[in-house]
């Protein structure tokens, strides 16, 4: 087993024991703090780091992730205002320049870049370079998109829209983790992120839910 196949498996394990505390918390405490997902989020970036480090990426990738882990970094630790700021509160210096790291990361990214688009990306077409850079980026997309069903309360639960931002960081593709068929994985022309993935099938689950519920009671005679 190589380098990259003990950091799949690890980040495999760190997202099952992570939920998992996450749905015990959920049903006993009816929450789940913000400071379990700073913690959890430790592991999750170590991981990605430890991911670009394997590959030998450039500087921007690893700035470009920093960005995005700022960006969904909000929905805990909240947005550092102009006045946050002058009042010399460390945390929020601290996140600010982390938002110009990823803010030059990205900016790199699209100069390098631009010669190679993200459907290059998809088709196979672009260069290593391009594509480690693409995904890292791409990362934003369902970052943003929970975000957008949060706001818009399509998400009513905060915990879930940490929960599902928490895993695209730990899990920014479908490379990142062992599969089971990994053959339909690549005969697919796209494959939706994994977070929007788990979000896709946990609506799923919900409706089926009512179902299994009423055949339960209708066997166990309860028809009130």
């Amino acid at each position: 087993m190589d380098s990259a196949e003990i950091v799949s498996w690890t980040r495999l394990m760190v997202l099952l024991l992570a939920l998992g505390i996450a749905a015990w918390l959920d049903h006993k405490e009816r929450r789940v703090p913000n400071e379990f997902w700073i913690t959890w989020s430790k592991p999750a970036i170590f991981l990605w780091t430890l991911d670009l480090l394997l590959v030998e990426a450039e500087w921007y990738v690893f700035a470009t992730a920093a960005g995005m882990v700022a960006y969904a970094s909000i929905a805990v630790i909240g947005r550092p205002s102009l006045k946050d700021i002058k009042s010399g509160n460390p945390l929020d210096i601290a996140v600010s320049a982390w938002y110009i790291v990823g803010i030059a990361g990205v900016v790199q990214g699209l100069m390098m870049h631009t010669d190679e688009s993200l459907l290059s990306v998809i088709s196979g077409d672009a260069s290593e370079a391009a594509t480690l850079w693409w995904s890292t980026f791409a990362v934003f997309i369902p970052i943003f998109l929970v975000d957008m069903a949060w706001r818009m309360r399509l998400i009513h639960g905060g915990a879930d829209c940490k929960g599902l931002m928490w895993v695209s960081i730990l899990v920014p593709s479908w490379s990142s983790i062992p599969l089971i068929y990994p053959e339909s994985m690549e005969a697919a022309a796209i494959a939706m992120p994994p977070a929007i993935a788990l979000l896709v099938w946990g609506g799923l689950a919900f409706l089926i839910l009512p179902i299994i519920m009423i055949i339960k009671n209708l066997k166990d005679g309860k028809t009130n």
